[in-house]
C-alpha cells in the first residue's frame, strides 16, 4: 500500500532515473517472438517516434491511470486499448508529445501534468513505431473529457491490481488473420495487451522496486 504519495512519486522519479530493466520486463508481456513478427510486418521506413504516458492520479487510498479503449477506425491498433499518446511531431520531443496527446485525447491541460520520467523505449512493429512510455502525475482532482473521434471509452486501472501476481495473464488473441497467446492485464473487463502491456509490465516491476525498496 502507498500511504504518502508524495514520497512515493519522489521515489519514482528517482528509480526511473537509474538503469531500467527493459527488454527483460517487456518479454514477460510480449505476444509475439521479434522474429515472427518482423517476417510477417516489414517496412521500408525507418520508424516513426510517438510519446504515450503513463498519468498516475488519486490519493494515498487509491492511485489509478487512465487507458484508453481506442475507436474502431480501421488502423493497425483500431479498437485496443492504449496508455494516451501519439506520434511526435517534427517541432517537438517525445515528453513533449507524449503530454500534448494526452491533453488531447482526454482533455487534461497540460500545465497539470507533472512529469517523473521516461521508461524504456520500443520499436511497435506492426505500427512501426519507436514508442517512448513516460510516466506523470496529476496533482489534485482531474476530470477527463474524452475526443469521441479518437476515444470509445477511458478505463481506469487501479495501480495496486497493476501490482498483484495474478494481475498478468495469458489469453488467445486474434490479430491481424492469425491467432497468438498474448500475456495481458485487465481494466474494466477490457484486455490490455500488446505494446501497452509490455510497458505496463516494466512499470509495474520499477513501482515494485520503489515500494519494496530495493530493485528485483
Amino acid at each position: 500500500m502507498i500511504t504518502h504519495p508524495e514520497l512515493f512519486f519522489e521515489k519514482l522519479q528517482v528509480r526511473l532515473s537509474a538503469p531500467l530493466p527493459g527488454k527483460v520486463a517487456h518479454d514477460l508481456a510480449r505476444a509475439v517472438p521479434d522474429a515472427i513478427a518482423r517476417k510477417r510486418f516489414s517496412h521500408d521506413t525507418p520508424p516513426k517516434a510517438g510519446g504515450v504516458l503513463i498519468l498516475l492520479q488519486g490519493s494515498k487510498e487509491s492511485l489509478s491511470f487512465p487507458l484508453i479503449l481506442r475507436t474502431d477506425y480501421g488502423g493497425t491498433h483500431s479498437g485496443q486499448v492504449s496508455l494516451p499518446g501519439g506520434k511526435v511531431e517534427p517541432s517537438e520531443e517525445p515528453p513533449a508529445a507524449a503530454i500534448r496527446e494526452t491533453m488531447e485525447e482526454i482533455g487534461i491541460p497540460s500545465d497539470r501534468i507533472k512529469m517523473l520520467g521516461g521508461l524504456t523505449p520500443f520499436h511497435v512493429i506492426p505500427s512501426n513505431f519507436m514508442v517512448h512510455p513516460f510516466v506523470g502525475w496529476l496533482p489534485g482532482p482531474g476530470e477527463f473529457n474524452p475526443d469521441p473521434r479518437e476515444v470509445k471509452q477511458i478505463l481506469s486501472m487501479n495501480l495496486m491490481d497493476l501490482m498483484l501476481d495474478q494481475a498478468l495473464g495469458v489469453t488467445e488473441i486474434n490479430a491481424s488473420g492469425y491467432t497468438l497467446k498474448a500475456p495481458h492485464f485487465i481494466a474494466e473487463g477490457q484486455i490490455v495487451w500488446g505494446a501497452t502491456a509490455m510497458i505496463l509490465s516494466e512499470f509495474r516491476q520499477i513501482v515494485k522496486e520503489v515500494i519494496n525498496g530495493q530493485p528485483n
